[in-house]
């Protein structure tokens, strides 16, 4: 008998003719193949074994078979569902893209080219070799080999079959992105995402989750073969949002949401366009990886840049020249997290035609000095200047400029070209250069013979200067030339010098002081020169007693036309450094100095070597700067040369006295400088004889002070509250000291007293206050100076009395002093009141007796013949009168011209 298998076609449990079926022969173990379901329909169908000699139709195959299966029928090709690109919490897959299909899919078919992986960035690679089944029906994952492309686009499928051995349905399937993966079945866990993030919810195939948080209450599941959902939290407004595994025992987690804080501003609302596009991106995250999108007005994309938040939180774009006028917005991407920003709109205009201009028509400058040239830029950063002509002069500077070379914030609509005259003509020297670190002026033509051939100073008169917009050679700012204006080189005159004195407490000051352009303070400088507060000294008093010592500080004033492109060629961080390389320079052809400062005795004695201190023993070392500050008026050519009098003692030792005499001589020694755009000097002695040399004389005095006392050395004051002592000295107006009385013998009640303030009249002249309204007539004290370069004398004796007298000559001293009545006669007298300060008195006979002291120490204040009436600054503090000194000496000078 033979076994038949017999496809059920209708289902109706009988054979019916026609219905497919086979047959063979039976046996023990038998296998049956080509069974043909040609025309039937998807579905369930009853196959059914039956032992029999013949196969009848209409037999019942329900009741008479021997055996029975159920065959089903599937036509329908499986098709990708989702996927997805996430770090799954197991470890063994690690970075992957699950592969959700709605139908099994047979693993084994897939190979490499089945599973392509395409990248936002057009590139694509053929992943299927590491493909693997997932443990859902349907599930594949493809390992990305622990790599994680946030830049993931999109996936292709092909040549793979599902297990009914249809072809999956080929086509080409987005990616989703999730940066941030909830593992929801570790019960407790917390996780953190940045709003606006796709965060991958994890867990089992089939699995469901409750999202709760403020805003947000909803239920989401995995779905047919995959484990996974993806939650978007661009809407979620809350900071803490609960998610329940509603098929994992009710497993809690916690998902922290937070800003990123994205943000792009363009730098200007409008562009040209021959300007870059510039915009600034922030975060609150460091170390991000950004794209920047420029976005037209048809919301198309016009450019695209990319780049990485910096340490500081930021990141600048730069679009470059956009040629296409329009409205255009900048769009922002975070790599990773796909969170955008988007700016305002801006426009982007056809460039306008920029204009260069001079802001003075003619420049003068000194042969030797460096020139200021402004050039004043329209419309344009970029501009070109060329002085002198090549043809005519035998000199030509191509001048290359840039205004905001770095940033074009930093744009103020003018480059001021500093041009040393002294240099010109030398490729070894910086012949041009900005004045501001801001901009940008560069030489073009250093190398150029027209450059190198000049062997003297460029020849005085006056040099074309042209300037033009946008231009990047000379021959294009000839022929697009916007202004013209010449540059005046004047001859240069000798040097002069001029002596002033001030204190050592402002000499730090005096620096800032002149560098200071405040309007207040220039109108205070003027207002102290009309009034007379600054004169010339010749006389200095130096500190032999205190620690530390404060001499007077001696100012020499040089004015020296020409010098200034020398000192700018040895270079120095200010001009007290470039002083010390001038005079540390050798040059030319005896190797001298290209300046010397020498101080010479002038009074050794008789069979005396003079004692000599050069400057330039001090250069290299620290001294120099200790003894020297300078400071430069280029409106004027002055070289205000301080002198700190106790330094240089400390550097040449006993090289300044009481009673010396010196010379200070500054003479300029350099060849270039002293040729000219004159003929060689034949020799070293030519040379030398056209040396240049200012001078000045000084003596130097001991610094001293007197008490004002009476016939009998004593001081007065009165028992008030603003009692006063006054007295003279020989330091320097404005010079502060302090002044203590202290009780002295019975007086009760007991006092010690000090005025802290005490500073230096214009004529020498002191006075210090005191409050003795507590003492009585008669109680005695002794005054003493304090922080003073003369705080080393004896205490001065003091007695308070009814009224202070007016300083008597010798004779009403002598004929009152016991009388009961000298202070009413004193006082009345014309002859004692008026003749101390204004007569002849000082000088009668009376004058050589005991109390010839008493003459001296108060005709002091109007005849005597110190250096206290030369100098002051009635009035003013230290910075004030050292800013009003320097002041006097600018318009001494101008008044010189």
């Amino acid at each position: 008998m033979d076994i038949y298998i017999v496809l059920d076609e209708d289902g109706d449990g009988t054979y019916d003719d026609g219905e497919a079926n086979i047959s063979q022969a039976a046996n023990v173990f038998q296998t049956w193949s080509g069974l043909s379901t040609d025309g039937l329909d998807e579905g369930d169908y009853t196959v059914y074994a039956y032992q029999t000699a013949s196969l009848n139709d209409g037999v019942d195959l329900e009741t008479n078979a021997n055996q029975s299966t159920t065959l089903t029928i599937d036509d329908t090709s499986s098709e990708l569902r989702k996927a997805t690109h996430y770090v799954n919490n197991n470890t063994s897959i690690g970075a992957t893209i699950e592969l959700a299909f709605d139908d099994t899919v047979n693993a084994s078919t897939i190979d490499a080219a089945d599973i392509t992986v395409g990248f936002a960035n057009g590139t694509e690679s053929d992943l299927g070799g590491s493909a693997s089944a997932g443990s859902a029906d349907g599930q594949i994952f493809v390992n990305t080999s622990s790599t994680v492309y946030n830049n993931v686009e999109n996936v292709s499928i092909s040549g793979i079959e599902d297990s009914a051995g249809n072809a999956v349905v080929e086509d080409t399937y987005d990616v989703t992105f999730g940066p941030t993966t909830v593992d929801t079945r570790e019960d407790g866990s917390s996780y953190e995402a940045f709003r606006g993030e796709n965060v991958v919810l994890e867990g089992n195939a089939g699995d469901s989750f409750d999202v709760e948080g403020e805003g947000v209450s909803r239920t989401r599941g995995t779905g047919a073969g995959s484990q996974v959902y993806v939650l978007n939290t661009e809407n979620f407004v809350g900071d803490e949002y609960n998610i329940t595994n509603n098929n994992n025992n009710n497993t809690e987690t916690t998902l922290d949401v937070s800003e990123l804080g994205l943000d792009v501003e363009v730098d200007e609302e409008e562009f040209e366009t021959d300007e870059d596009v510039t915009a600034t991106v922030t975060s609150d995250t460091i170390d991000r990886d950004i794209t920047a999108e420029l976005i037209d007005s048809d919301g198309d994309e016009y450019d695209t840049v990319e780049g990485t938040i910096d340490a500081e939180g930021e990141l600048e774009v730069d679009f470059g020249t956009v040629s296409d006028a329009d409205t255009y917005t900048i769009e922002v991407t975070d790599d990773n997290s796909g969170i955008t920003a988007e700016s305002g709109d801006f426009e982007v205009v056809e460039a306008r035609d920029g204009d260069a201009s001079f802001a003075n028509g003619t420049t003068e400058v000194t042969q030797g000095d460096v020139a200021e040239i402004t050039v004043e830029l329209d419309n344009t950063q970029n501009g070109y200047v060329v002085i002198g002509n090549a043809e005519d002069d035998n000199y030509q500077a191509n001048i290359s400029i840039t205004d905001g070379v770095d940033d074009a914030d930093d744009a103020d609509g003018e480059v001021t070209i500093l041009f040393n005259t002294y240099a010109a003509g030398n490729n070894t020297y910086t012949v041009v250069e900005a004045e501001s670190d801001d901009d940008e002026a560069v030489l073009e033509n250093e190398n150029h013979t027209i450059q190198t051939d000049v062997d003297n100073l460029l020849d005085t008169g006056e040099y074309e200067m042209i300037a033009a917009a946008n231009q990047d050679s000379a021959s294009d700012a000839f022929d697009n030339e916007d202004a013209v204006a010449g540059l005046l080189i004047q001859e240069r005159s000798a040097p002069e010098m001029a002596l002033w004195r001030t204190t050592g407490d402002a000499q730090e000051d005096l620096a800032d002081a002149l560098g200071d352009d405040d309007v207040d303070a220039v109108e205070a400088v003027n207002a102290a020169v009309e009034d007379g507060a600054v004169t010339e000294t010749d006389t200095i008093a130096i500190d032999t007693s205190s620690s530390p010592s404060d001499s007077d500080i001696l100012v020499h004033q040089v004015t020296a036309p020409g010098l200034e492109g020398a000192l700018s060629v040895v270079g120095g961080d200010d001009a007290t450094e470039q002083l010390e390389n001038l005079l540390d320079n050798q040059q030319g052809q005896n190797s001298a100095y290209s300046a010397d400062l020498v101080f010479e005795e002038q009074n050794p004695g008789r069979n005396a070597e003079p004692d000599i201190v050069n400057a330039t023993d001090l250069t290299g070392t620290d001294d120099f700067s200790e003894v020297f500050t300078v400071v430069y008026d280029e409106e004027t050519s002055n070289y205000y040369i301080l002198v700190d009098q106790d330094a240089l003692n400390s550097a040449a030792p006993d090289s300044f006295e009481d009673g010396d005499e010196f010379s200070a001589e500054f003479t300029i020694q350099d060849e270039q400088l002293l040729r000219g755009s004159g003929d060689s000097f034949d020799d070293g002695e030519e040379l030398e004889d056209a040396y240049e040399t200012a001078n000045a004389t000084f003596s130097v005095e001991e610094a001293e002070a007197d008490f004002d006392v009476n016939a009998d050395d004593e001081i007065e004051t009165t028992a008030e509250e603003n009692a006063t002592v006054s007295g003279t000295t020989n330091v320097a107006p404005s010079t502060e000291f302090s002044v203590r009385l202290r009780s002295t013998d019975d007086t009760s009640p007991r006092f010690t007293l000090t005025d802290d303030e005490v500073t230096v009249n214009a004529d020498g002249t002191f006075e210090a206050s005191f409050d003795l309204s507590g003492q009585a007539v008669n109680d005695t004290f002794e005054a003493t100076f304090r922080q003073a370069a003369f705080d080393g004398q004896d205490a001065v004796d003091g007695v308070i009395v009814e009224a202070v007298d007016e300083p008597v000559d010798d004779d009403s001293t002598d004929d009152d002093s016991t009388d009961d009545d000298s202070t009413d006669d004193d006082s009345t007298d014309d002859d004692s009141t008026d003749d101390d300060s204004t007569d002849d008195d000082s000088t009668d006979d009376d004058s050589t007796d005991d109390d010839s002291t008493d003459d001296d120490s108060t005709d002091d204040d109007s005849s005597g013949d110190d250096s206290t009436t030369e100098d002051g600054t009635p009035g003013f503090g230290a910075i004030v009168a050292l800013v009003a000194l320097i002041a006097a000496a600018l318009l001494a000078t101008r008044r010189n011209e």
